[in-house]
C-alpha cells in the first residue's frame, strides 16, 4: 500500500469555519455576560450593606452603646458608613469604614437612603425603621429594609 507524503492537518477552510462559530459564539455571549454583571454587582452590593447593618446591630447589643449607619445618596457621595457611638466618641468602625459605591460596586447607586440619612441600632438591638434602595446602571432595583426591632431584610 502506497503513503502519501503530504503532512496531516487542518485546510484553511476548517480553520475559518471553526473561527467564525467562535466568533459567533462570543458576539452573543458577551452581551449577556455583561448584562449578567451588572445584576451580580447589585446583589453583592444589597447583600455587603445588609451584613454590614447586622454586624451594626450585633455590635451595639454586644458592646452596650449605639451603633449608627450614616447613608449618602449618589447625589451627596454615594456611600455609606458605621460609627460607633454617634452621641459621644462618633468615630467611624474600622472594620467596615467608609463603603463608596462607586469604587467598590461600580455603577451600583443609592437611589433613596433613610430620612435624616442615618440608622442608628440601640444596645437592645432595637433600630429606627428605615430603607435604603440601591439600583445598578439598567435601573434594576433592590431594597434593604430595617424595622423597629432591628431585623434587616433584602427585598
Amino acid at each position: 500500500m502506497k503513503t502519501s507524503d503530504r503532512t496531516r492537518g487542518f485546510s484553511v477552510l476548517e480553520i475559518t469555519l471553526v473561527l467564525s462559530i467562535l466568533g459567533l459564539f462570543l458576539a452573543i455571549s458577551i452581551p449577556n455576560f455583561v448584562g449578567w454583571l451588572h445584576t451580580y454587582r447589585l446583589k453583592a452590593a444589597t447583600h455587603t450593606l445588609a451584613n454590614h447593618l447586622r454586624q451594626a446591630r450585633l455590635s451595639a447589643v454586644y458592646e452596650g452603646v449605639n451603633y449608627q449607619i450614616q447613608v449618602k445618596d449618589k447625589d451627596q457621595g454615594n456611600f455609606y458608613q458605621v460609627v460607633q457611638d454617634p452621641d459621644g466618641a462618633n468615630r467611624v468602625v474600622e472594620s467596615i469604614g467608609k463603603v463608596v459605591l462607586d469604587a467598590a460596586y461600580t455603577e451600583v447607586f443609592i437611589i433613596s437612603a433613610p430620612s435624616h440619612g442615618k440608622i442608628t441600632f440601640t444596645p437592645r438591638g432595637t433600630a429606627n425603621s428605615a430603607s435604603i434602595a440601591l439600583q445598578n446602571s439598567k435601573g434594576e432595583q433592590r431594597k434593604v429594609v430595617v424595622n423597629t426591632t432591628g431585623r434587616v431584610k433584602i427585598e
